[in-house]
């Protein structure tokens, strides 16, 4: 009853083609196409499916579908023609259905030995559409046992995109199909694992294939593409379109250059496991630009030529590229020619105190750089209670500035900043190599005088020591100073093992000395202003090795590895290599160590491993996680446990590689995580305002920490 019921509804809806109800579809055919077939039309009223199947007559013009539906056209068994499925929607106006002739292309899949062959391929291909547009048709193509395929396609010039999941996809560009003739494009060796691809352009200029070439290289990775570990590179063609396969999954920065040309947009890419990721918009290759950099006064305080420098930030990166510098002319101006475009830092100097230190865009045809320097003479004095501190003061503010001064043997020191305003201090000791964080300052001049004065005051606790190996001998070993956990200081023994740390706060602390892999652990000590002398002796380390990958066995190259725990002095970091694998060298005494490991893109891990030398340590990151917002943290040092193993948030973050951390969101501190279950606790002790939480994969638990009690939505408590 109910499908006569459908039926009659199917026929009155069809009977009501002819009436103003009607939404009307034009048909287009090219010349000399006089061709119909079977046309399958289905729709959607927003209650049930519809469905009907009829002839397309060879000189037909025009298609009615009865308004207050969704429609999809396909036109199947073509006699002589081909035409791409067109979805008219209720409230389209002018829909046009372009019939094409048809023809055909063929060929022949081949894989790996011991690969099988995929059951069907899918070519993809623009074809045109009406008023001058295109539109991306995507055709299945069953494969044949042996590996052969043929499908219908446009008559025409088609570029094809050959894929099926699992394997990288293949490209044909050009091919010439003529209708009723097969095309065939002959052997195609498909093979495993990711791809990335993407368009390159010079403006108006075409590219050249010879001399442009594209460069892959995994984020954060410390060299320029070409000699960086992991990077890729390969060469556009005339089109300018480039395509890299066998790419492990991580995260990468792409790039391009060319004859007197390079990109200056550098895009991350995240590469997922038998995926293609394809770039958008195109890399735009620049003309090299010139700088042109003016600056007032003309000659620093001594009445000499500024030193400039400008260096090239490299992609995704801290790491800066090798400076061209120069010495301005008495007029002020400094000029750099041949420079590629992007991010600069731009240094000025006068290579004694005064630096002045901005971000810069270089582009072709930029306007010259004026710079002020508001040079500001300055007096003071280092102590460490009525102690002078004879090294060096280094000082470094906010907007870049930078000066060093030196200081005699009773701490005493003078020179010029580039500015007044707030400066932070860092002390570098003659003896030793100590250097030491003091507080930030407010430089100042007083009213009346020529100088500011800035003076640096120490608190008075004093270690003095020997560092030895375990048979005794001398070792001039790196000692540090930790108080409350957070490192505070280092220093470098003499060549008869001697230290001496100054500058101290009164009170229990710990030390950790470390020479040629080998290493101390971590020894308590009290602080005062006559400490006992103290004798560290260094023991031979253990490596831990391990290997980082996917559920599936995929290497994840380019995530950060991050060893902590209360038998460490300070977290052990490093990254995996486009393999996977890691190594960290670890302390004697060191039994078992927390690790985080925070792949781009992937959720992090964490878990506790025991410390055995020759075991390596496998880690899997899985595909997908759970996001995690945290709101209202006031604590430096919020953290969380799982599994027993606690951790300081910030060891969660994605590795920002200097930019802003993705981490940190407008409404607070998100994570993505492991689906698993965290206590999590907004300060360092443990208190009522801690909360357990259940994180699943693809969900997202909120928790605010900003009233008394935490309020969590999306997840378990």
């Amino acid at each position: 009853m109910r499908e006569c019921q459908r039926l009659v509804g199917l026929i009155v809806m069809l009977l009501s083609l002819r009436t103003a109800t009607a939404a009307v579809v034009r048909i287009e055919r090219d010349p000399g196409t006089a061709c119909g077939g079977t046309l399958i039309v289905h729709g959607h009223d927003g209650q049930e499916e519809l469905s009907r199947t009829w002839t397309l007559d060879r000189d037909a013009t025009r298609i009615e579908l009865p308004k207050g539906a969704e429609w999809s056209l396909t036109l199947t068994e073509p006699a002589r023609c081909w035409a791409p499925t067109l979805i008219v929607a209720d409230d389209a106006e002018g829909a046009v259905w372009r019939l094409m002739p048809a023809g055909e292309v063929s060929g022949k899949l081949a894989t790996a030995e011991g690969d099988s062959l995929p059951s069907s391929v899918s070519l993809r291909f623009e074809v045109p559409a009406v008023k001058h547009q295109k539109t991306v048709a995507i055709v299945p193509c069953p494969v044949a046992r042996e590996g052969t395929w043929s499908c219908r396609v446009p008559a025409g010039e088609l570029d094809l995109r050959i894929g099926s999941d699992g394997f990288a996809p293949v490209y044909a560009w050009g091919i010439r199909v003529v209708a009723d003739t097969p095309a065939a494009l002959g052997v195609m060796r498909l093979s495993r694992g990711a791809s990335v691809s993407g368009w390159v352009t010079a403006g108006r200029q075409p590219v050249d294939p010879a001399s442009a070439e594209i460069h892959l290289e995994p984020l954060g990775a410390p060299n320029d593409a070409a000699d960086a570990p992991g990077a890729m590179q390969t060469r556009p063609n005339r089109r300018g379109f480039f395509q890299f396969t066998n790419v492990p999954a991580g995260m990468y920065v792409l790039s391009a250059g060319g004859d007197r040309l390079a990109s200056s947009q550098r895009p991350t890419v995240k590469v997922a496991e038998e995926r293609e990721v394809t770039l958008e918009p195109a890399l735009e290759l620049l003309p090299f630009a010139r700088a042109e950099i003016r600056v007032t006064p003309p000659l620093d305080p001594r009445g000499q030529p500024w030193r400039v420098s400008l260096q090239r930030r490299l992609p995704a990166s801290t790491y800066l590229a090798e400076p061209v510098r120069g010495t301005m002319v008495e007029e002020g101006l400094w000029t750099a020619n041949d420079l590629r475009p992007g991010a600069y830092v731009l240094r000025i100097t006068d290579g004694n105190s005064v630096e002045e230190r901005r971000e810069v865009e270089v582009a072709p045809e930029m306007p010259p750089l004026f710079i002020a320097m508001a040079v500001v003479p300055v007096k003071g004095r280092a102590s460490s209670g009525s102690r002078g501190i004879e090294g060096t003061v280094e000082l470094s503010s906010l907007t870049g500035g930078k000066a060093e001064l030196a200081t005699d043997e009773e701490g005493r020191f003078e020179g010029y900043l580039p500015a007044e305003g707030k400066w932070n201090i860092r002390l570098k000791l003659a003896r030793g190599n100590q250097t030491i964080r003091a507080r930030s300052v407010d430089v100042r001049r007083r009213d009346g005088e020529s100088h500011a004065r800035v003076d640096v005051e120490l608190p008075g606790g004093v270690i003095r020591g020997k560092v030895t190996d375990e048979q005794g001998r001398p070792a001039p070993a790196l000692v540090h100073v930790l108080h409350d956990g957070l490192p505070r200081t280092s220093v470098t023994a003499d060549d008869s093992g001697e230290f001496e740390l100054i500058g101290l706060d009164e009170g229990a602390a710990m030390l950790e000395a470390r020479h040629a892999k080998k290493e101390t652990g971590l020894v308590p000590v009290s602080v005062s202003r006559s400490t006992a002398p103290v004798t560290l002796v260094l023991k031979r380390q253990v490596t831990v090795e391990g290997w980082v990958s996917t559920p599936s066995g995929h290497p994840i190259g380019g995530a950060a590895v991050r060893l902590f725990g209360p038998q460490l002095s300070n977290v052990r970091e490093t990254v995996t290599s486009p393999g996977g694998r890691f190594t960290m060298p670890l302390p004697g005494s060191v039994s078992s160590v927390g690790m985080a490991v925070v792949a781009p893109g992937l959720p992090a891990v964490v878990t506790t491993v025991p410390v055995v030398e020759d075991e390596r340590v496998d880690v899997v990151v899985p595909g997908s996680g759970g996001r995690l917002l945290l709101r209202g943290l006031t604590s430096r040092r919020p953290w969380l446990a799982h599994e027993q193993t606690i951790v300081s948030l910030g060891l969660l973050f994605q590795p920002s590689y200097g930019g802003q951390s993705p981490n940190l969101m407008s409404e607070g501190i998100e994570l993505l995580l492991a689906p698993g279950q965290y206590l999590l606790c907004p300060t360092r002790a443990i208190s009522d305002r801690c909360t357990r939480h259940w994180v699943s994969a693809g969900a997202r638990v909120v928790v605010d920490f900003s009233s008394s009690e935490s309020m969590a939505s999306g997840g378990s408590r």
